[in-house]
């Protein structure tokens, strides 16, 4: 295949032969799309086109609202498909929101095409309802920026080794240790595995009110999990079984209602404080902040020696905490 060309429209760019093109390769999307949010206040609607010689081969629809952004569709001809169109093309798309300035990509799909973008750093936020009638799964990047500088990091790496390919950011696969220094990027590696766990989530935290404990996603990581697995095993050791607990907190809710699966622990007023946070989801995999004081650490997807020696850490302090009276008292 020769040279791959992508380009990028706006609803005041677009040229009426490239929409023609459009119309032929995917029949009532591109209008009803601009008609839909070209004309919403601050919205802006895009177009991106995938083109091999001046023929457009496939397409992407995608909008920006402040800083999140939305895909609506990602469409290749059907006799180029499995040819790494749609990979390129959305991460053109991924790298494109970086520079619009969005922290979050959202985008609805079917299950067909769920390893497709979870393979591009997006993790499910909400599943389909039968009551409700809903058959589309709701996905999201929750840090584009993050997940392209992770991917390059990868290449990079599968080049200099000359290994088989691996995908960034996927559970007992990669074994790239990433760093992150913000909130954001801590936020969103959590969000990214959490909602990869098959048999184990165990967090050590400082309070129940920290971020990430107070964090949608992760309540639906810990109910995911509760579901596809009877066996689960979800632990949260807090350093002070007090701060938080008696203001609203959806982990204490959780808790309750997966009470088989959920265990909260605290750690004795009279117990040595720890100072670290230690994030463990099944068993290669972990989260590591040397201090509470400061979002710095790394995360591991698949890395047996790190994992073991988190599990350590985590185990030494389960051992001497017991379950918070604060959340005994609350479930009552």
């Amino acid at each position: 295949m020769s040279l791959i060309k992508i380009k990028h429209y706006t609803k005041d760019t677009l040229s009426q032969e490239v929409a023609d093109q459009l119309q032929q390769l995917s029949p009532n999307s591109l209008t009803p799309y601009f008609q839909q949010y070209g004309t919403e206040p601050d919205r802006v609607a895009h177009c991106f086109t995938v083109s091999n010689n001046e023929a457009i081969l496939g397409f992407a629809l995608l909008s920006t609202l402040h800083d999140m952004a939305t895909l609506h569709s990602v469409f290749i001809k059907k006799e180029y498909r499995r040819k790494s169109l749609g990979q390129k093309l959305t991460l053109h798309l991924l790298t494109t929101t970086v520079r619009f300035g969005c922290k979050k990509v959202k985008l609805e799909t079917e299950k067909s095409q769920l390893n497709f973008f979870k393979n591009l750093g997006f993790v499910v936020t909400k599943e389909p309802c039968p009551k409700a009638q809903t058959t589309h799964f709701k996905l999201e990047n929750p840090c584009p920026a993050y997940f392209i500088s992770a991917y390059k990091q990868t290449q990079i790496e599968n080049q200099q080794k000359k290994s088989k390919t691996t995908q960034p950011l996927v559970l007992s696969q990669d074994k790239t240790i990433y760093n992150f220094h913000d909130e954001t990027q801590f936020l969103a590696l959590h969000r990214n595995m959490l909602s990869q766990a098959k048999r184990r989530i165990w967090i050590m935290s400082n309070a129940i009110n920290s971020s990430l404990l107070k964090d949608e996603q992760f309540s639906q990581s810990l109910l995911q999990l509760a579901k596809n697995n009877p066996q689960a095993e979800i632990r949260i050791l807090l350093e002070d079984g007090k701060a938080g607990a008696g203001h609203f907190n959806p982990l204490i809710n959780l808790a309750q209602r997966l009470s088989s699966f959920v265990e909260i622990r605290s750690l004795p007023g009279n117990s040595n404080n720890f100072s670290e946070w230690v994030t463990l989801v099944d068993f290669s995999a972990g989260i590591y902040r040397k201090t509470l004081s400061s979002y710095t650490g790394f995360a591991t997807y698949d890395n047996q020696l790190i994992a073991q020696r988190l599990i350590a850490k985590f185990e030494d302090q389960w051992q001497f905490a017991k379950p918070s009276i604060e959340f005994r008292r609350l479930a009552i």
